[in-house]
């Protein structure tokens, strides 16, 4: 399989996602030949079938879809949680004035603690079902996103607050 060029297939996924599935379908197709004796044997010249070939390309497409909605919902969420906790902090210091050095430590350390908790609490493939649809599976995804956005809101509030 050939190499692939990291930076290059980051750019094509968040700006160019038609371009990435291309390349994306060609390294699953080489993927595929490389670790499938069947498929090898099936099509030696590695000439798949267009509805075989359009198998792979909505799988990526599908792929590619749920990985950007996600990066994009995920950048959106921090970047709400930055932009509250500079707002707040900003109204917190022109009414109550800059914190105590104190405040702010107990800021930032409670909104690491969060995120750790967060990290560290998230049980994922453990409780995975097929889909990873069902309740505690979604309820595992709510706390770790919200612990997330918590943690972030509070550490940005403390500088915020503070300058």
């Amino acid at each position: 399989m050939r190499k692939t060029n990291t930076l290059m297939n980051i750019l094509l996924f968040l700006f160019w996602p038609a371009r990435f599935v291309k390349r994306a379908v060609q390294h699953d197709v080489e993927l595929e030949f490389e670790t499938n004796q069947q498929l090898r044997a099936a099509f030696p010249d590695k000439e798949i079938p267009p509805d075989r070939l359009n198998k792979f390309q909505d799988n990526a497409w599908n792929r590619t879809r749920s990985v950007r909605i996600a990066f994009f919902s995920a950048l959106g969420l921090t970047l709400l949680a930055i932009a509250v906790g500079l707002i707040a902090g900003y109204f917190l210091k022109r009414n109550f004035g800059a914190p105590s050095s104190r405040v702010t430590s107990a800021l930032q350390i409670s909104g690491a603690a969060i995120i750790l908790v967060a990290t560290l609490a998230k049980v994922g493939w453990k409780i995975q079902s097929w889909n990873g649809e069902t309740l505690p599976e979604k309820a595992d995804r709510w706390m770790f996103r919200a612990l997330y956005v918590i943690g972030t809101f509070l550490f940005v509030l403390s500088l915020g607050w503070a300058y």
